[in-house]
């Protein structure tokens, strides 16, 4: 139905001669852009977005050039430093001894553990707690190590299968 009302009324306006002759001096009043006008501001918008988008292009193909040149000088200098230190040091350098000074037990343990690639166990969550003020020597044995630290009264490290196990021994009572 409503077709139908669309095509009776453009029917009627093909008919009406005085309707078609008001929409044509309408058309005519309005002001008219030459018929060229959108082909001119797009060529000179596309014209200059080639030119914009060249010009980056070159700043960014120069900026990666630039970069790769100066990142490949400086990566080859340090390589040849890096040989030239290995060659010259005929041993690893010596780790120095480190001082605990009021440490908890396990941040201790957690150190030396890493450095002699072992895991630790607590039998019981007493001793983590436990504050030290000790010095560990990397070069000496790790049993060196575990006996300084079973000197203290109450606890007892020990150093089976890849884990050190600590467990909290009974204290002596005194007379």
């Amino acid at each position: 139905m409503k077709q139908d009302s669309t095509n009776d009324t453009e029917r009627l306006r093909y008919q009406d001669v005085n309707l078609r002759r008001a929409i044509q001096r309408r058309q005519q009043r309005a002001p008219q852009l030459p018929a060229d006008f959108s082909l001119h501001s797009r060529k000179h918008v596309t014209r200059w977005h080639r030119m914009a988008a060249a010009f980056i292009g070159f700043i960014i193909i120069s900026g990666l050039a630039f970069a790769a040149y100066f990142l490949q000088d400086h990566s080859g200098q340090v390589r040849e430093n890096v040989v030239e230190a290995i060659h010259s040091t005929p041993h690893a350098p010596t780790p120095a001894p480190v001082h605990f000074s009021n440490a908890r037990l396990d941040s201790i343990l957690t150190v030396v553990a890493r450095h002699e690639h072992r895991a630790v166990s607590y039998h019981s969550e007493t001793p983590r707690s436990l504050r030290f003020t000790i010095t560990w020597n990397p070069d000496q044995s790790l049993a060196d190590f575990l006996a300084t630290v079973n000197e203290f009264e109450g606890l007892r490290l020990t150093d089976a299968r890849d884990t050190i196990f600590v467990e909290e021994t009974a204290k002596e009572s005194q007379p």
